[in-house]
């Protein structure tokens, strides 16, 4: 079972370090491929440690972050519903 969740976590990383790559590099470098690039592969590493040490921290710990991060995902979602509110009464 610990190599099903090491590869998940790993893929979650990636995953991760993808998106956030597009959106840091975004134009960095014109006409290349972000899967190639170092700053994504060191971006996903990064990530996957940070998500071992979140797991060595405790049950309490992370829950504490998660509910952080949710409430940082929902301030994103109703910025982005009420920017889009004088757009859609046009």
């Amino acid at each position: 079972m610990q190599v099903l969740k090491s590869g998940s976590q790993a893929i979650i990383s990636l995953i991760f370090a993808r998106y956030l790559g597009g959106a840091v590099f975004f134009g960095d470098t014109p006409g290349s491929h972000l899967d190639n690039d170092w700053r994504i592969r060191i971006l996903a590493i990064t990530c996957g440690l940070g998500f071992n040490f979140l797991n060595c921290l405790g049950v309490r710990h992370g829950s504490s972050i998660n509910n952080v991060l949710t409430v940082v995902k929902l301030a994103a979602v109703a910025l982005v519903v009420s920017s889009d509110q004088g757009v859609l009464t046009r």
